[in-house]
């Protein structure tokens, strides 16, 4: 049915994909391959259900419990929906996590696809994967999952440092044991960092294609295994030839190879490649990355909830999707991607928090400054009340003043009134005392006894009364007492009761000792009496106190008490007398005291008065004084906040700007997690691009990564600990320190590495590199203790690190380990990890560059430019720079101390409780820390003063380092010219500082001063630096230099003109002076398109500039008034056009007047002199050599006399030695020895290890020194080339330095100690191997190409010519023939691979070895003859005597051969100059459309206008072929399709490469691959694939537009083809052979019969030629030009010294003969066989040509001369 067959199809589709699409890697083949299999069912109405339904296929649901645990093996596949698949994914997971590690796996969509392609194949027998894609799209951790849904062991090698095919073997054992002898399935996993040896996969593709590792087994231990799986073999009944058979097909089955590679790795394709059963055997599966949805999702599967809350989310996640995108012109895996959300995540945490510290601080400071203004308005308003209060007690206290002042004076008046009464008062009193001594007298005899009686009642307390009364019934003498008592009282109630109440009265006492015996009444008296006398025993003491002695006591008061009544009973007359004595005296007392209480009251109210006023002037006092505390409160409190004003709005703004400042937090957190994650390994302006890109696009230009990321003291305190500086070491720190990957640290001068050092010094530091054979157990330490660990010199990462660079950690409970080769280490939280390199050109491989975050600390123009200026100052002017350092340090301690307040304020402010403005102390604190502050204001302020003086006066230095800044960098690019090239900033450094050392001047102002030491840095630098290079790039150095450093010698455009680099379209309209050949026409006309403006400052029409230009020969003779108004910049310009052979001289006098130097070549050194001077022990001298140049000899000596032959060691490198030369480099390096290694270049693979072994030797012995010889190699270590002291040795050139060479080699008696024959021979070979060698000075006209002839060629020449000499004793016996056979084809001639070379070889052979040279009847060439001698001096005369400048006629050359060689030097040093001037770095590597739309404006701009001239054949359709058309028409035809179809090409290229600038094309590799060849100048493969042409792309453009043109006029007179170009052509060679068969058809003669090709002319007429010319079709070519002879009138003549350097020939006409019409032309004619090459440079041939010559001439001096035809005069054509 119809739900059937769709299944069925649906699983169809399904197998598909996976076979197929899953191999694919771009999009457009997906889609291709898509619609192409749904394409494939449209006729049975399928429409694909599979993503609409959700359904994919997976075994896992059949093999798995619920649980996730695996419950048997199943191969089938069964239909599942994704949320099904999913849940078991989840719960597999959550089990896989809980038995063995975390996984992370992003829970989206196309992972889960992934998983079940994953189980697709594992889930089969034998089924095996290859993995590709990047990292980051999680293939590991998927696979780690579903092996352990299926059951399977997942095995992957432990990598340790030392990982090597032995412990691969071991590995494979124990994988073999589970897969092959207990028959479980296992997953074994490689990835591309452990791939270390390329035998792994050699075992990979072995196993895959057969099951077997070759030699894994030695044969007792395969038979032990056999024996052990035999019995099983035949349980399970298999059928096979033999028991390893069985095991093998096991293996095959139950092993599952996954290989995990990088798609972008240099090396995948060669081992897929070379491993073909990865291919064939494993399924591939195809993920470079994750697709667009996915990547768009990954950001919500990451960031934390509350950023996913947050209002503007959406901004956030889409910004972060962004910026990836916009670097596809990095390397941005999908692991950067997921590293670069969680440094987005780590950072914004951090600056969440801190923003919402900082609010809550400066909010809290606010409002207590809020508190105390409004506080401080109180005060205000209290105050202003006190102030009336004041003023109302003063007026009080004057009211006051006034009544005292009233009271006093009735006071007065009172007291004299009461003095009179007192007088009179005082003569009463003594009446009535008198009186009263009367009375006493009487009352004498009875007054102690009623004292006593008192006195004892007085002691009697309420206690011992409160005894009596508490008897129920007292006893009947004590009652009697106390009713005695009652009586006295006036109490006659005797009863119990009232005693008791009685007693029970407070005051009972006092009441008895109060009572008046004189207000007694008698009738009391009376009764007391008788009640005394009724009771006697009651009132006797003795008796009494027996009883009770309170009631005695009592007893004796009442029987006192009426004595003393009756006595004063006796008395009372005298009382009464004395009584109205006393009532008068009352009487007056009472007046007195009226009187007195007048006073007294006169008196209180004075003191009343007194207290009021007082209290009114103590009020006015307290309100004065508490008003002048107050407002003494207000004043400061107000002067605090007034102070306080400016921190209350900075606090104000703060707030605001930390506001607006968490709102765009996010998107300044996304530019800083960028900035980290993408852009700490590009240099400096690279990163201020994008981050001003992203920033204009985030609307946030104000943003700065440094200040965001860190404050200004914490950029102090760097700098404090060592750190430069500059933006770029700021910035870098910052990436080091915040992280959250390990960082690799690029620090080519070690600045990171200090300041790492310094910054972590507190802490636990180790150092170490990979080299170290203690290094894992240094790890292992530096994890467990957590230490800060180190690695130097790294080179590449090492496989061991990548499981703690992934953060693989295995975490149990509270415990996290991490695995480190074959071990499980405990992992500390406080370990951090640096690596650091000084390779500033590192190349890590893809798969670990993502692990690491690279920082680069490559040292920029500007931060050079700093350190040379404070270098400069401490020399010219220490105190300036220490002036400079005190007053940063002053503003620094000052900057941290005011930060330090500002805290301290907030902290002071946040800190306080109640009324701020009632602490004293507090706002004591405050203010004080306002007026330091404020000191601190006024201090920086005169520091930053002080700075701008002090910054000024180091300016005046600055153009002097400014010069050095831009002098190394200069020197910095000479590594484009050859890579031996390297130089390190602290070798420049050295230079710089004995410059500044070694240069003394009586210069009396800076400027002078700076001018004298910039021409002999400039001096220095060049005489240092130029040793280090060969002859032929020195004057290119010097060159480099000036431009450089005097950029306005040469405008922007003269320069570009000068080394070919400027683009422009020819004006071929433009007139020209009369004087100007037509040669120089089109290149005046290309000066003048070039550089319009020239023509205005020079006049071409002058007599002396056209008398001077239109001389070749003396162009380099510049007049001087040309000088004085141009300059020699402009001279070196029109030397380009007019006399390219007179650029070398011109450049050359133009460098040594610029740089002050003598010459080009510098001063003369000697081995002794470095060793002695320069040397160090830690600096190798690294001896650079060419052949034929050896200073060992030198060295040698040297060593003899230094150090003795016993301490001097020497090793020659090549043969196995690495081991010895090592052990040899430990002795020396401790004993102070000296070693040198020679022939580096042999071992370049080695060189890490010596140098990486250099680094840990540490400090060597003072004497040690290490030499170092070698060869140029490309892949010399860079370190190692920067930290040598590197000289050059060549060989010098010319004729008579060989021969000195040669026979300083030979002694006396080796030369003497054969015949005068032998002699003669060795000075004959002698000659001819440096006329070999030295002609290749003349490369190409001498040789086509270099040639390695070397002396080993000489000794093998020498054994040849004494084996001769030896065998036959004269001349006429000598086998010349053999010498000749030797030398041409297995010496000297086994070198040479080009025809026409061997035909010089030859010739020289011929001239040189043969009779005549020695019998002394013929010369050499030139004027010498061969001595006849034997002894070693006439030889040694003839060397001495020769020229030291070669004239060519040694060589047989032309005599015009200088101009070329000169063109040829010219242009070898323009060309390294134009390398130079290019675009270094990613732009030449990777795509950035700025770089691209600056580098490529120009030639789009070039294209379309050499285009747009000849538009219609942007358009044109091919021509279709002619019928009956002969071979000629049919190549003009060809020629004009293939040239259509490569204009339109390269016109589609150029489009597409505009419309990927602008945006509005999608990059394509193609288009990738064309746009980086053009930005480099180089042609297109593709382009050049269609047509291999100049090597210039404005040339190659050119010609491209005009070939097509002119083959558009050719095709038009196609028919009857006369006369051609071949510069017209793009294959000329096909045209002659198309000639050839136009010839063989119209004359009936065998195509291959027509062997040569000859050339004609009207002026050299043959009769037989003119007879053939008639029957036999001859084309007439024009425009070939010739060198190494003249061509007149039709034939060759030997050239002039000032003959240009090539020279047009007259039109000829070229034919093709058989091999019989050259035999009969020969006996009359002499024929010079001539090639025809493209062009001068000789690269490629055309044709040979057959020119006829002078019948008896020898061609010997034609080939000798270099004589040959080009079809281009442009060597770039």
């Amino acid at each position: 049915d119809s739900k059937s067959a769709s299944s069925i199809l649906n699983i169809i589709v399904y197998e598909g994909r996976r076979i197929f699409k899953d191999r694919l890697v771009e999009s457009t083949a997906y889609t291709k391959l898509e619609d192409s299999l749904i394409q494939s069912f449209s006729k049975f109405k399928y429409t694909c259900s599979l993503e609409s339904s959700n359904l994919l296929y997976n075994s896992l649901q059949v093999q798995l419990n619920p649980d996730g645990k695996p419950m048997k093996k199943s191969n089938k596949l069964v239909q599942q929906i994704v949320p099904e698949f999913k849940k078991l994914i989840q719960t597999g997971k959550k089990r896989f996590e809980e038995e063995h590690q975390s996984l992370q796996i992003l829970p989206i969509a196309e992972n889960y696809e992934y998983l079940a392609k994953l189980d697709r194949v594992l889930c089969q027998d034998a089924g095996s994967l290859l993995l590709v894609g990047r990292p980051g799209v999680g293939r590991k951790n998927l696979l780690q999952l579903i092996a352990h849904m299926n059951g399977m062991e997942f095995f992957s090698p432990k990598m340790s440092v030392n990982y090597s095919e032995k412990q691969f073997r071991a590995d494979f054992k124990y994988i073999f044991n589970i897969v092959g002898v207990e028959g479980m399935h296992l997953c074994f996993y490689l990835e591309d960092h452990q791939i270390v040896q390329p035998s792994f996969l050699e075992i990979m593709n072995s196993i895959l294609s057969s099951g077997e590792f070759p030699t894994l087994y030695t044969k007792d231990e395969l038979e032990s295994i056999l024996s052990q799986i035999k019995e099983k073999a035949s349980i399970e009944g298999f059928k096979g030839n033999s028991t390893y058979e069985y095991f093998s097909q096991q293996i095959k089955n139950n092993l599952h190879i996954v290989l995990s590679m990088d798609p972008t790795s240099d090396q995948f394709l060669i081992n897929c490649q070379s491993n073909p059963a990865i291919y064939n055997q494993c399924e591939v599966i195809w993920k470079d990355s994750f697709t667009q949805k996915g990547h768009d999702t990954i950001p919500s599967l990451i960031l934390p909830k509350a950023i996913q809350e947050s209002k503007n989310y959406e901004s956030v996640r889409k910004v972060i999707c962004m910026i990836p995108k916009n670097l596809s012109e990095m390397d941005t895996t999908p692991l950067l991607y997921q590293r670069f959300i969680q440094t987005f995540i780590a950072i914004y945490d951090e600056k969440n928090e801190e923003i919402q510290n900082s609010m809550q601080r400066y909010g809290k400071g606010l409002s207590k400054l809020e508190e105390a203004a409004t506080e401080v308005n109180r005060l205000s308003d209290a105050a202003q009340r006190k102030r009336v209060d004041l003023a109302d007690k003063q007026k009080q206290t004057k009211i006051a003043l006034e009544n005292i002042n009233e009271a006093m004076s009735n006071s007065a008046q009172e007291q004299s009134e009461i003095s009179t009464l007192r007088e009179k008062i005082s003569v009463e009193e003594k009446e009535v005392s008198s009186r009263e001594e009367k009375v006493n007298e009487k009352l004498e005899s009875i007054q102690p006894l009623i004292d006593k009686a008192k006195s004892a009642v007085n002691n009697i307390s309420h206690g011992d009364l409160g005894y009596i009364r508490s008897m129920p019934s007292p006893p009947p003498k004590i009652r009697n007492v106390l009713v005695g008592v009652l009586r006295l009282l006036g109490n006659n109630d005797s009863s119990l009761k009232a005693i008791k109440k009685f007693l029970s009265q407070r005051g009972v006492i006092s009441q008895i000792l109060n009572l008046d015996a004189g207000s007694i009444p008698e009738s009391t008296l009376e009764g007391v009496r008788t009640h005394i006398k009724d009771y006697p025993e009651s009132f006797d003491p003795k008796i009494i106190r027996q009883a009770n002695k309170e009631a005695g006591i009592l007893s004796e008061w009442v029987t006192a008490m009426v004595s003393y009544a009756r006595v004063k009973k006796a008395v009372g007359p005298l009382e009464l007398e004395a009584k109205n004595l006393k009532l008068k005296q009352m009487k007056n007392r009472k007046y007195l005291e009226e009187c007195e209480l007048r006073l007294e009251n006169l008196q209180k109210k004075i003191k009343t008065l007194n207290v009021e006023l007082e209290t009114k002037t103590k009020d006015s006092a307290r309100l004065a004084s508490e008003l002048k505390k107050e407002e003494a409160t207000l004043v400061a409190a107000q002067t605090l906040l007034d102070k306080l004003s400016g921190e209350k709005v900075r606090w104000s703004e703060q707030v605001k700007e930390l506001r607006r400042k968490r709102a765009r937090l996010p998107f300044y957190v996304i530019l800083s997690a960028a900035f980290m994650s993408y852009l700490s390994s590009q240099p400096e302006g690279y990163r201020h691009i994008k981050m001003e890109k992203w920033s204009t696009k985030l609307k946030i230009p104000e943003f700065d990564f440094t200040s965001f990321m860190r404050t200004e003291s914490d950029l102090l305190l760097y700098k404090s600990e060592g750190l430069p500086s500059d933006r770029l070491s700021q910035e870098n720190a910052i990436v080091i320190l915040e992280s959250i990957q390990y960082p690799l640290i690029i620090d080519p001068a070690s600045q990171a590495t200090n300041w790492l050092r310094s910054h972590f010094k507190e802490k636990n530091i180790e150092s170490t590199t990979f080299a170290n054979t203690r290094f894992t157990a240094i790890l292992e330490r530096a994890l467990r203790f957590g230490q800060i660990l180190i690695i130097e010199e790294v080179d590449q990462i090492e496989p061991i690190l990548f499981p703690l660079l992934r953060k693989e950690f295995i975490i149990q409970g509270p415990r996290k380990s991490v695995h480190v080769g074959d071990k499980i280490i405990d992992y500390n939280d406080e370990f951090q990890l640096f690596l650091v390199t000084r390779n500033h050109d590192i190349q890590l491989s893809p798969d670990s560059s993502s692990l690491v975050t690279q920082v680069n600390f490559t040292v920029t123009r500007s931060g050079l430019e700093g350190q040379l200026l404070a270098e400069t100052i401490n020399h010219e002017d220490p105190t300036l720079e220490e002036r400079k350092s005190q007053e940063l340090k002053k503003e620094e301690d000052n900057k941290l101390e005011l930060e330090k307040l500002e805290t301290n304020l907030l902290d002071i402010l946040n800190a306080s409780e109640g009324n701020l403005l009632k602490d004293v102390e507090l706002i004591k604190s405050l203010d004080e820390i306002k007026e330091n502050a404020s000191k601190i204001h006024d201090s920086l302020k005169k520091s930053q003063e002080m700075k701008e003086e002090i910054e000024n006066s180091r300016n005046s230095y600055r153009p002097f380092a400014s010069l050095g800044s831009r002098l190394f960098f200069l020197i910095q690019d000479l590594e484009n010219i050859n890579s031996m090239y390297r130089f390190s900033l602290s070798t420049f450094l050295t230079i710089f500082r004995n410059t500044l050392i070694n240069t003394t001047s009586e210069a009396s102002d800076l400027k002078s001063r700076n001018r004298t030491l910039s021409v002999e840095l400039q001096r220095v630098a060049y005489a240092y630096f130029s040793r280090s290079l060969f002859k032929s790039h020195r004057l290119l150095f010097a060159l480099h230099m000036c431009h450089g450093i005097y950029q306005k010698d040469f405008s922007e455009d003269e320069y570009n003109f000068i080394i070919g680099a400027k683009i422009v379209d020819v004006n071929k309209s433009i007139s020209t002076p009369s004087w100007i050949s037509s040669e120089n026409t089109i290149p005046y006309q290309t000066l003048l398109s070039s550089i319009p403006t020239i023509a205005d400052e020079i006049n071409f029409e002058d007599a002396t500039i056209s008398q001077w230009l239109s001389n070749p020969q003396t162009l380099a003779n510049v007049p001087s008034s040309f000088i004085q108004n141009h300059g020699l910049g402009k001279a070196i310009v029109l030397a380009k056009v007019f006399g390219p052979d007179q650029l070398v001289p011109l450049m050359n006098r133009y460098v040594c007047e610029r740089l002050k130097l003598e010459s080009t070549t510098p001063p003369p050194f000697s081995l002794a002199t470095i060793s002695e001077t320069e040397s160090s022990a830690s600096t190798p001298l690294l001896l650079i050599t060419t052949p034929g140049a050896d200073p060992s000899a030198e060295l040698e000596q040297l060593a003899q006399e230094r150090v003795g032959e016993d301490k001097f060691h020497q090793l020659a490198m090549g043969g196995g030695q690495t081991e010895q030369a090592l052990i040899l480099l430990r002795r020396c390096a401790k004993r102070g020895e000296w070693l040198c290694l020679q022939n580096l270049h042999l071992v370049v693979s080695w060189l890490s290890t010596l140098e990486k072994e250099l680094s840990m030797i540490g400090e060597p012995h003072k004497d040690f020194r290490l030499w170092l010889t070698t060869e140029t190699h490309d892949a010399f270590p860079i370190i190692l080339l920067q930290q040598s002291l590197k000289l050059t040795f060549e060989a010098p050139p010319g004729m008579k330095q060989n021969l000195i060479r040669t026979y300083h080699g030979w002694s006396s008696q080796f030369i003497g100690k054969g015949s005068k024959l032998r002699s003669q021979l060795l000075f004959v070979v002698a000659w001819f191997h440096a006329v070999v060698q030295e002609r290749r000075t003349y490369i190409p006209q001498g040789w086509t190409k270099f040639y390695e002839f070397s002396t080993a060629d000489l000794r093998s020449a020498i054994n040849i010519i004494e084996a001769e000499s030896t065998k036959n004793g004269t001349v006429d016996t000598i086998d010349w023939q053999t010498i000749h056979g030797l030398f041409i084809n297995a010496i000297y001639g086994g070198r040479i691979d080009d025809n026409y070379d061997l035909r010089v070889l030859s010739s020289y052979l011929e001239h040189f070895f043969n009779p005549s040279i020695l019998s002394r009847a013929q010369h050499m060439l030139g004027d010498i003859q061969v001595p006849d001698a034997i002894e070693r001096d006439p030889y040694q005369s003839i060397i001495t005597n020769l020229p030291s400048i070669d004239e060519p006629k040694l060589f047989g050359l032309a005599s015009n051969s200088n101009r070329m060689v000169q063109i040829s030097m010219a242009n070898g040093i323009l060309s390294g100059l134009k390398e130079l001037s290019m675009e270094k770095g990613s732009a030449r590597t990777t795509f950035n459309r700025e770089r691209w739309n600056a580098l490529l404006s120009p030639l789009l701009s070039f294209w379309k206008n050499i285009s747009v001239k000849h538009s219609p054949i942007l358009s044109a359709k091919p021509h279709t072929r002619s019928a009956n058309a002969d071979p000629l028409q049919i190549v003009i035809e060809n020629e004009y399709n293939s040239s259509l179809s490569l204009v339109q090409y390269i016109n589609q290229s150029l489009r597409d490469i505009h419309g990927v600038v602008k945006g509005n094309i999608l990059l394509t590799p193609d288009i990738q691959a064309n746009g980086l060849a053009l930005v480099s100048s180089q042609v297109p493969t593709k382009w050049e694939e269609k047509w291999e042409g100049p090597t210039s792309i404005q040339s190659y453009l050119k010609q491209v537009i005009e070939k097509t043109v002119s083959l558009s006029s050719l095709l038009q007179q196609s028919t009857n083809l006369q006369t051609i170009q071949l510069s017209n052509l793009f294959t000329p060679n096909v045209l002659l052979n198309a000639l050839k068969q136009k010839i063989a058809r119209e004359s009936s003669i065998p195509l291959a019969s027509l062997q040569y090709l000859m050339a004609t002319w009207s002026q050299n007429p043959s009769s037989f030629i003119t007879n053939m010319s008639t029957n036999r079709q001859q084309l007439t070519i024009e425009g070939l030009s010739i060198q190494g002879c003249d061509f007149q009138n039709g034939s060759l003549h030997p050239c002039t010294s000032d003959a240009p350097a090539l020279s047009s020939i007259d039109d000829g006409q070229f034919t093709w003969l058989t091999k019989d019409e050259y035999h009969q032309l020969h006996p009359n004619f002499t024929f010079f066989k001539m090639p025809i090459y493209f062009t001068p440079q000789r690269e490629r041939l055309l044709a040979e040509c057959l020119i006829p010559v002078n019948k008896d001439a020898s061609t010997t001096s034609w080939i000798l001369s270099g004589a040959a035809l080009f079809v281009n005069k442009e060597s770039d054509a």
